[in-house]
């Protein structure tokens, strides 16, 4: 067993220095299976060294890959479908093109070219196919790394435009360039097969995180003395938003980025601009857990993660907007929707109505606020909880429902208001 490895080995390196368009001959399965192995731990084995030092430019921020399409591709397509377009269709495909070709008698556009001659006379065809054969076995060595090459650069077409891609080009194409050396002895020395088994395989093993993943990938998983902390990113997910507080740990599943800044920032999602919409919109998991003190909950850890993870920073800009401020007109009329009872407090929103029930005046003010996207400020108070339901859609009975039944006034003036904004670094 050493000596045929050894022997495929050196084959397969006499091969890469000259090759050849010979098909091997006294080869049994085993053989070819043997070989097959070989050739795929050694295309996973570079490929994999090269997936390492991608990962540590886009430390650097040389490179992201966040700008491969086939990664959002993925996101958005069931995973059966995936399995069956990237680990079938896709080799087939690719194999047609890149090394259907690499054998002269299978090169149907060559030969077609030469049938051509035949107008002229079967001798005349004759003498340029022996002339054409002439040059392809002699410059066969050509032949097979140009299409190797070109091979690994169509696959530069996976990623958006960007600034370094020119200058990182050899790298980010290399696994593709030796995927395709590695596919094309397979193809010359066996058969076409053979080289989809290994590109179908290469595409298995590269996508089986993303298809045993279930519907998120985890992005940061962080358990150290003084917290845990774990971030997923979801996708294709019929899961509600879910969001779940306690006094030393919180949870978020399935929601938005912007929505869980807004929460690290102590700011209304509504307050919150960025660059780019597609991460703002981006669902994640989210959960948290402080283990040195019970009582509390350091957003910041959440925050810097996020800010790590995302390449963006948060700048805080002044705006002059027109607010609402609350005034007490009739506080006999509010007084008549308090409440006694002991459950928590509730709130509930649709497009046209909220229902507030057993909280506070400025919990009415957050709900105002959080409903209509406009800050709301509490001029006046008084104690207790209260029961309140309102039409949000059209502003006008808004104010005259909580004037005539509630006894509370709105009034409109301006006033400056903080936002964020969410700067996402980008590639130029």
């Amino acid at each position: 067993m050493i000596k045929q490895i050894k022997d495929s080995f050196r084959e397969l390196f006499l091969f890469f220095r000259n090759p050849d368009d010979k098909l091997a001959s006294n080869q049994s399965l085993r053989e070819k299976s043997l070989k097959l192995f070989l050739v795929l731990i050694l295309d996973l084995v570079i490929a994999s060294i090269f997936v390492l030092v991608l990962s540590a430019l886009e430390k650097q921020g040389l490179f992201s890959m966040e700008n491969h399409k086939i990664i959002e591709l993925l996101k958005s397509m069931p995973k059966g479908v995936v399995f069956i377009s990237f680990i079938i269709i896709v080799p087939i495909v690719e194999e047609l093109i890149f090394r259907l070709y690499l054998r002269y008698k299978n090169n149907y556009l060559l030969r077609l070219f030469v049938s051509l001659f035949y107008v002229a006379g079967k001798n005349r065809k004759e003498r340029i196919e022996k002339r054409i054969k002439k040059v392809w076995y002699k410059k066969y060595g050509y032949i097979f790394y140009f299409s190797a090459i070109l091979f690994g650069f169509v696959h530069i077409f996976n990623f958006n435009s960007d600034k370094n891609l020119l200058l990182l080009f050899p790298i980010i194409t290399a696994p593709q360039i030796f995927a395709g050396l590695f596919a094309g002895y397979l193809r010359v020395r066996f058969n076409l097969i053979w080289g989809f088994f290994l590109h179908a395989i290469h595409n298995l093993v590269f996508f089986l995180p993303f298809l045993i993943s279930g519907d998120s990938i985890e992005l940061l998983n962080t358990d150290s003395n003084d917290y845990s902390l774990k971030i997923e990113e979801v996708f294709q997910s019929d899961n509600k938003q879910v969001a779940k507080f306690f006094p030393d740990s919180v949870y978020f599943q399935n929601y938005k980025l912007k929505d869980i800044i807004a929460y690290t920032s102590y700011k209304d999602s509504w307050l919150i601009d960025g660059n780019n919409i597609d991460k703002m919109n981006k669902k994640l998991n989210v959960g948290f857990k402080n283990k040195i003190d019970s009582n509390s909950i350091d957003r910041r850890i959440i925050e810097n993660e996020l800010t790590n993870l995302y390449s963006f920073k948060i700048e805080k800009e002044n705006r002059i907007d027109t607010v609402w401020t609350i005034f007490i007109e009739d506080s006999l009329k509010l007084n008549l929707h308090k409440t006694d009872s002991i459950n928590g407090k509730y709130w509930s929103y649709s497009n046209d109505s909220a229902s507030i029930f057993r909280t506070n005046l400025g919990g009415i003010a957050l709900a105002l606020q959080n409903s209509k996207k406009k800050k709301v400020f509490l001029k006046d108070n008084i104690a207790g909880r209260f029961n309140i339901r309102l039409n949000i859609k059209d502003t006008r009975n808004l104010r005259i429902k909580l004037d005539s039944i509630y006894g509370l006034k709105l009034v409109d003036s301006l006033a400056t208001v903080e936002y964020l904004n969410i700067d996402f670094e980008t590639k130029e």
